[in-house]
């Protein structure tokens, strides 16, 4: 099943990517 275990990577990188911008936003506000 290589679709799902890439489906579950995209998944994990897009989470990671949202929470480096959210971090950057919330940096930016406090500054």
């Amino acid at each position: 099943m290589p679709n799902a275990s890439s489906d579950i990577v995209q998944k994990i990188e897009s989470k990671i990517i949202l929470n480096n911008v959210s971090f950057v936003l919330i940096e930016e506000l406090n500054s």
